[in-house]
């Protein structure tokens, strides 16, 4: 629901897709990552903070971009 609130039934399955992709592709890659930065450093400490940076951006950016319905369809030829 989500996405089709901020980018309108018209672009929904296309950004859902990529939304769904990288939401996959982050779950697979994150604990080899994590586990990669474990082995070097010996604490779970840089991958927490590097999680706790791409959750803040993430937020930050959904924040700055939010759009409604009324605004996408406005833009809409």
């Amino acid at each position: 629901m989500a996405v089709a609130a901020r980018f309108g039934p018209a672009r929904f399955a296309k950004v859902y897709g990529r939304v769904f992709t990288a939401w996959g592709a982050a779950g697979l890659a994150a604990p080899w990552i994590a586990g990669a930065l474990y082995d070097v450093s010996g604490t779970y400490t840089v991958a927490l903070v590097l999680a706790g940076c791409a959750a803040l951006f993430s937020a930050l950016n959904a924040a700055l971009t939010r759009r409604t319905v009324v605004e996408v369809a406005a833009r809409a030829p």
